[in-house]
């Protein structure tokens, strides 16, 4: 059972660092275009994966 949990818990860690990187590559491309539309949907996109990261 205990490593069931450790898995588990190693997947929920794998899992928030990859919606993190994630957010922060959309964070990276809003910040390096200047179409408006494309930085609106890249920030909401960040935003979205930064709150499922931290959920």
């Amino acid at each position: 059972m205990i490593d069931d949990e450790n898995v588990r818990a190693a997947n929920d860690v794998d899992e928030r660092t990859y919606l993190q990187m994630r957010a922060q590559w959309h964070r990276n491309r809003a910040d390096g275009t200047s179409d408006s539309s494309a930085r609106l949907l890249h920030t909401k996109f960040a935003t979205l994966y930064e709150a499922r990261a931290q959920s």
